[in-house]
């Protein structure tokens, strides 16, 4: 499983970890990455997604599929059946 939003493609970055007294050894950045079913050029697909992507909208996230009722009907009664 590699380290890549399948979206933006962005990935890893690498840098030094700097201590007190200036020593300089090698880090990596890693990108925060979630693995999500979501909506996607029409498909429901579990992709690996930065969570910059899932706060701006470029995808859709899928809702869990209840039998018998479909997305539009989860959506309208959220959580109004625990009350």
């Amino acid at each position: 499983m590699s380290n890549i939003c399948q979206i933006c493609g962005k990935q890893g970055t690498s840098g030094n970890r700097v201590s007190h007294s200036n020593r300089k050894t090698r880090r990596r950045w890693k990108v925060n990455l979630q693995r999500v079913a979501v909506e996607f050029k029409g498909t429901r697909q579990r992709m690996l997604i930065c969570t910059r992507c899932l706060r701006s909208g470029k995808v859709r996230k899928v809702l869990p599929s209840t039998p018998g009722v479909t997305a539009v009907q989860q959506a309208e009664t959220g959580n109004q059946d625990t009350v």
